[in-house]
């Protein structure tokens, strides 16, 4: 009865771990990417923030060591950083993305290019990619504090990938990337349709890279009152139970 309860409060409540540090990534995790569009630095940074089920328990991350490392120590100043967050769960089909949170509604985070068969092939090769540079098998890359970092050139590469100039491999690139730049806001929106040429749902989350490289995820007033009415729930059946 005790596992079922629990079982309940964090469906209800939506908690859950973040996987930050070295942990392999796998199916579900929300990979967030860093490239340098400047071309001041050839490696891109990746962060493994764990499955989607627990973004609204993420406690800030700062990740300035993880940038100083790849991007150099003046990385605050580099105008050319991009970052994004991107996953598919092959579990249910369902693509995670970011959108610049400035666009206008209607206009985020477009399937325009690419079938489900191949978001499932391309987040895996992201993910050898990520697990590659973790285990020290991956030439050209390695770890940072809290991810890591690996050869922008790749072809399976995150800035092959999802990046600003990435060929529309995870989006229409032309019409809304999926990048921005530090300091400013990403929407994620889910898709869970098997079929190109659709629109993603806003989840209720924003999360933000900011220019201090503190991650923080923060859901809308709505968010929070669902979260508010399932605890309500829960405390109810837990009460009458005891009762």
């Amino acid at each position: 009865m005790k596992k079922t309860l629990l079982a309940a409060a964090i469906a209800l409540t939506g908690l859950a771990t973040f996987n930050t540090g070295h942990a392999q990534a796998v199916s579900g995790d929300l990979i967030l990417g860093v490239e340098d569009t400047s071309g001041f630095s050839n490696e891109n940074l990746m962060i493994d923030l764990g499955n989607f089920a627990g973004i609204n328990n993420l406690d800030p991350l700062n990740i300035s060591s993880d940038l100083s490392q790849v991007f150099g120590t003046n990385w605050a100043s580099d105008t050319g950083l991009e970052y994004g967050i991107y996953s598919f769960n092959r579990g249910n089909n369902t693509i995670f993305m970011s959108q610049a949170a400035t666009t206008p509604a209607g206009q985020s985070a477009q399937q325009n290019e690419t079938s489900y068969a191949n978001q499932n092939s391309t987040f895996g090769n992201l993910l050898v990619e990520f697990n590659g540079a973790l285990n020290a098998s991956l030439s050209g890359g390695g770890t940072t504090a809290n991810g890591v970092f690996t050869l922008a050139a790749d072809p399976t590469s995150w800035s092959s990938y999802a990046g600003i100039n990435a060929g529309s491999v995870f989006n229409d690139s032309n019409i809304n990337p999926i990048e921005t730049t530090l300091g400013s806001g990403l929407d994620l929106y889910s898709n869970p349709l098997a079929s190109p040429s659709t629109f993603g749902t806003f989840t209720g989350t924003t999360v933000t890279l900011g220019s201090n490289g503190v991650i923080s995820a923060v859901p809308e007033p709505s968010t929070y009152v669902l979260f508010g009415l399932g605890a309500l729930v829960l405390a109810m059946v837990v009460r009458r139970r005891t009762a």
